[in-house]
């Protein structure tokens, strides 16, 4: 042990519960005075970099974390964190390489397989994002936002049925998951069952109001998609036979 041991373990923990309620200027300072007593602690460079980057730093936040990786390349979670960095800033390749280091480094964090789904689909590289997704389920099968990732990329893939499953899965793990509620919604009006649709639509903008300006602006706002009481000004899909008798209606 180093003679400031016990006093960097006590100034890290306070940091980080700082931290995890959200008061960041406090858990910045906390990490600041680790690093004056050791200014090469790999913890505390890396969790400062996560407040920069909450704070919109991303440059400091990248340096932070990548000088904490320097001292440390096998910090899984600084890994995770970098690469999901620099996915939101665009550069995928980095991306993808810290994310697959972090899950090569500890093959059971699933977070750092469903964040290299994410990377991985917005790469448009679906059948490996399956693939990470349902890596991070295997260890996490009550991982609500994996369940909700899956269904996009199945969804987009052209996998309706598999799709509703993961998002009936994602609903079933946290009820109030309106995102999951809106994309079995959307599932569902393509499928035809526009009941089934509109009380998904509304189960989303239950859980969030702010939901309905979103679908609103999608045409999948659940009033628009009720027919009206009289029966009248919603024609059924024309069969093929009848397409320009229906045409002709119109």
């Amino acid at each position: 042990m180093t003679p400031h041991s016990e006093q960097l373990d006590e100034l890290l923990t306070a940091a980080v519960a700082d931290h995890q309620t959200g008061r960041l200027d406090e858990a910045e300072s906390g990490y600041g005075r680790v690093l004056a007593l050791d200014p090469g602690h790999a913890q505390a460079l890396h969790l400062s970099g996560c407040v920069r980057y909450q704070k919109h730093d991303q440059d400091t936040a990248v340096a932070l974390i990548e000088r904490a990786l320097s001292l440390d390349p096998d910090h899984a979670a600084a890994h995770d964190n970098l690469g999901q960095m620099r996915r939101e800033q665009g550069r995928l390749a980095e991306s993808e390489m810290h994310l697959r280091r972090a899950v090569t480094i500890d093959p059971g964090f699933a977070a750092a397989h469903h964040h290299l789904g994410l990377t991985l689909a917005k790469d448009a590289r679906l059948d490996e994002a399956i693939d990470s997704f349902r890596a991070a389920l295997a260890l996490k099968p009550d991982f609500a936002e994996a369940h909700n990732d899956l269904g996009k990329a199945l969804r987009a893939r052209g996998h309706p049925n598999e799709a509703i499953d993961s998002w009936r899965r994602a609903i079933a793990c946290r009820p109030e998951f309106a995102e999951a509620h809106a994309g079995l919604g959307d599932i569902l009006r393509e499928q035809g069952d526009v009941d089934a649709a509109i009380e998904a639509y509304e189960r989303a903008i239950s859980a969030r109001p702010d939901f309905r300006r979103g679908l609103s602006h999608a045409g999948a706002e659940p009033t628009a998609l009720r027919p009206p009481r009289n029966g009248r000004g919603l024609l059924p899909p024309c069969p093929r036979a009848q397409t320009r008798a229906c045409r002709d209606a119109g």
